[in-house]
């Protein structure tokens, strides 16, 4: 008695520490998870090594859903890095990983990112890719993915220069982010619509959008966001003259950054500031942040933008009357420019040096610097044009291409046409051989009566197959029980019946313990008994018998099962529940035996017209073949589900588990 108590205390101890183990480990991979969320958009030099050690916890709980969460905030990093083809690389793995689960929601977010990167050199294409996403994004009920697949196609109708189409998309999107109060999206759509209307000089309309994507923004997890959305007020206070407010909005995105961590956002934040010094005509000021935010520039290695603090410092000597230091310090910044190709960068500092040599007296290099200036200017435009033509040009492509295909068509129509007319001369010729026609319709009569025999043969075959595999399989079963019954409960009863002839002969003076023998003869007389007919199906229900099935599955196997059955399933008729019960079984006999699976998972759900049951694992799944055989096991679930007027939907394919999908009605 002693011994039977301390292996439930030891039973319930490793369940009890199973239970701490997964919850340590859950609540250990959230924390990471949250500071990878920061980091990705932060100071990630831990990113890889934070999301590695999340990587290891997942794989020890066995949740690859959590796998390709982490796989998806490495790509996040490198697109919000600019490695855009590593991006891919990882949202790739993600979807790769996120497929066994599956997780739809996920990949489908990956493909938005995707198509994001794709839109960078084709945004024809990736603006159909997006529209597809949409109807994905509806069909799923993703809001998320959905909102960022209308901001795609305002940033691609943006880049265009349509702006009212664009402004019509991130209005579209905003709409759906306020149904679910996502502060990350909504601040995100905000700062869009306020920089349409800045583009359109709407300073006030902007302004009101940007301090209303402010309010969302810093209620989100995303710190770049207000970041951005701060320098933009400032921006926008910068043009409106009002140079005291714009300084304190700068200063306070320095702040930011700081906190942030994130160098390159410290960089501009110093150009803005050194800028509105020089607006305030503090010149000094304003030369020293410009200095402050090169050497930073210089120290992360992002050359390619330090032409802006070579402008603001030569504006600062322009205002001191340094001409020389001001010459010299726009001649560096435009060959900044020229080397990293940002000829808007170019354009406007030989705005400046105009400017400069204006205010020097030498009116011709003024003039001339201009005409450069305004060639630059017409080279922006015609950049933007030609990049659309680009995109006009690849659609009237796709366009020609398909009318191509409708002419090979209707080429082909006219062929089969004169076809069908050399067909219909040759059957009038043959007509005047009637004889011959009769004959091989006979022919052909015969043949098909061969061909009808030899069905009904290859039929009768397989059944007998099948019914010698059922007469094995329950021969099987019988010396299954045969055994236990001699094994067991035979070898039991004659052990009891020894202690009792040694207690009448007075052998032995005590029979303690007999009951509790006699208990477990009677529990695995119950055992064999549910075996052959689960007769507790009557006294618990369906529900209650499937659930005690997974978790006896779980404490003795170590495979996660997880299930959704509705109560109401316990009202269908016993032969109903009985089947269903029946074929979780063999579905889970088979799982444990072949599949070398992590999880089971079962529903069992009322729908408006009937029953849908579905039972899956993520085992290593089965090729074409076996799926279609004529085993025994696949045979039985498929008649069992026809007992109940049903038919078994059966799919699996290798490395992607196994699947049963049953629809029923009372």
């Amino acid at each position: 008695m002693n011994r039977i108590v301390l292996i439930n205390v030891v039973f319930l101890l490793v369940l009890a520490f199973n239970s701490l183990f997964a919850q340590s480990n859950g609540a250990e991979y959230d924390r990471l998870l949250s500071q990878i969320r920061v980091s990705t958009y932060g100071d990630s030099s831990a990113v890889f090594e934070l999301g590695e050690r999340a990587i290891e916890i997942a794989n020890r709980l066995g949740d690859d859903q959590r796998v390709a969460q982490i796989y998806h905030y490495f790509a996040n990093f490198h697109y919000y890095s600019g490695r855009m083809d590593l991006a891919a690389n990882y949202y790739d793995t993600s979807n790769l990983v996120a497929n066994k689960v599956p997780d739809s929601v996920l990949i489908l977010m990956n493909d938005v990112r995707k198509t994001f990167i794709r839109s960078i050199k084709d945004p024809y294409n990736a603006e159909n890719d997006f529209r597809r996403l949409i109807a994905l994004a509806e069909k799923n009920n993703s809001r998320v993915a959905l909102v960022e697949a209308y901001n795609g196609l305002g940033i691609i109708y943006e880049d265009r220069q349509d702006l009212s189409t664009a402004l019509d998309y991130y209005l579209k999107g905003l709409k759906e982010a306020e149904v679910d109060k996502d502060p990350r999206l909504m601040g995100m759509l905000y700062n869009n619509i306020g920089l349409i209307r800045l583009a359109q000089k709407q300073l006030d309309g902007a302004l009101s959008d940007f301090n209303n994507g402010l309010e969302y923004a810093d209620l989100s997890e995303d710190i770049r966001l207000p970041f951005n959305l701060m320098n933009n007020i400032g921006l926008i206070y910068s043009q409106q003259g009002e140079k005291e407010r714009a300084m304190l909005h700068y200063q306070e995105t320095l702040l930011r950054a700081k906190q942030i961590g994130f160098p390159y956002y410290i960089a501009i934040a110093y150009v803005n500031i050194g800028n509105a010094y020089n607006q305030m005509e503090l010149p000094d000021i304003g030369i020293a942040f410009a200095d402050s935010s090169m050497r930073l520039m210089v120290e992360i290695n992002e050359t390619k933008n330090i032409a802006k603090p070579l402008f603001v410092k030569a504006e600062g000597f322009l205002l001191k009357n340094d001409f020389r230091r001001a010459l010299m310090e726009v001649d560096k910044g435009l060959l900044s420019a020229k080397e990293g190709g940002r000829i808007e960068d170019e354009a406007g500092g030989r705005k400046l040096k105009s400017r400069i040599y204006e205010q020097m007296g030498d009116y011709k290099n003024a003039y001339l610097i201009f005409k450069e200036f305004q060639v630059y200017s017409d080279s922006l435009v015609q950049l933007s044009n030609n990049k659309r033509f680009q995109e006009l040009q690849m659609a009237y492509n796709k366009e020609r291409s398909d009318a191509e295909l409708e002419q090979e068509r209707s080429k082909r129509v006219v062929v089969e046409q004169e076809r069908a007319l050399l067909e219909q001369e040759s059957q009038l010729k043959q007509a005047r051989l009637t004889l011959i026609i009769v004959f091989l319709v006979f022919v052909v009569v015969g043949g098909g009566g061969l061909l009808y025999l030899r069905h009904v043969k290859i039929t009768r075959t397989q059944q007998r197959e099948f019914t010698q595999k059922l007469i094995d399989h329950v021969d099987e079963e019988r010396s299954r029980i045969s055994r236990d019954l001699h094994d067991d409960i035979g070898q039991s009863l004659s052990f009891i019946k020894s202690k009792l002839n040694l207690f009448e002969k007075g052998n032995t003076d005590s029979i303690d313990g007999i009951d509790q023998e006699i208990g477990q003869i009677i529990n695995q007389t119950r055992t064999i008994s549910h075996s052959l007919h689960p007769s507790y199906l009557e006294k618990i229900g369906a529900k209650r018998s499937m659930e005690a099935l997974l978790e006896k599955v779980e404490k003795t196997t170590g495979v996660i099962t997880s299930y959704e059955i509705d109560d109401a399933i316990d009202t269908v008729p016993i032969e109903i529940q009985t089947q269903l019960y029946r074929i979780t079984q063999e579905c889970v006999n088979n799982t444990l035996k072949h599949a070398n699976a992590k999880s089971i998972r079962i529903m069992c759900a009322e729908e408006k017209d009937g029953w849908l049951y579905s039972y899956q694992d993520n085992g290593k799944g089965l090729d074409a073949h076996n799926l279609n055989s004529k085993g025994i096991g696949m045979q039985t679930i498929r008649e069992r589900a026809m007992k109940i007027g049903a038919k078994a939907q059966i799919s699996s394919q290798p490395g992607r588990g196994f699947k049963v999908i049953i629809r029923f009605v009372e």
